[in-house]
């Protein structure tokens, strides 16, 4: 069945970019801002990947028609990263280090901000993969952080 197939695909390979880019979060430590700058620099890292750009298409063109496709790369990608992300921001609450209600609206917005409109121009095709320093320089990365700690830090 070309449709479990597929799932199982998307999901392996979710997991494995996935490992890697919290390898690299969870490396950055436990302080708030390296944490949130490893965050925002490796999601847009991860999602102008080939491999991140082609499966984006490929489900975003196929959910109208097989929505189950659609939940199944969610699932396995963006919700699995939202959940994570929800995870890190409870912890710098528990620390005091950020006011947040909405933990998974918080994590959107981050999503959000660190996506930018670099990703819009590689899924269009206007640029190709950022180098390192194109990343920094053309994404939110490096201005997300500060944006999220604008808007939910704790007075200290």
């Amino acid at each position: 069945d070309k449709e479990a197939l597929f799932k199982e695909m998307v999901r392996v390979e979710c997991a494995r970019y996935s490992d890697a880019v919290w390898d690299e979060v969870e490396a950055a430590g436990d302080e708030l801002r390296p944490m949130l700058v490893a965050l925002c620099y490796t999601l847009a890292d991860l999602v102008t990947t080939p491999f991140g750009l082609k499966i984006f298409r490929l489900t975003a063109a196929e959910a109208e028609r097989f929505p189950e496709i659609g939940r199944a790369f969610y699932d396995a990608g963006p919700g699995t990263w939202l959940v994570r992300v929800q995870g890190m921001l409870a912890h710098q609450v528990a620390q005091g280090a950020l006011a947040i209600t909405d933990l998974r609206q918080a994590a959107a917005h981050l999503n959000a901000l660190a996506r930018s409109e670099m990703v819009l121009g590689s899924l269009m095709g206007i640029h190709g993969k950022p180098s390192p320093g194109e990343l920094r320089r053309m994404s939110a990365a490096s201005r997300s952080p500060s944006a999220a700690t604008r808007a939910f830090a704790t007075a200290r």
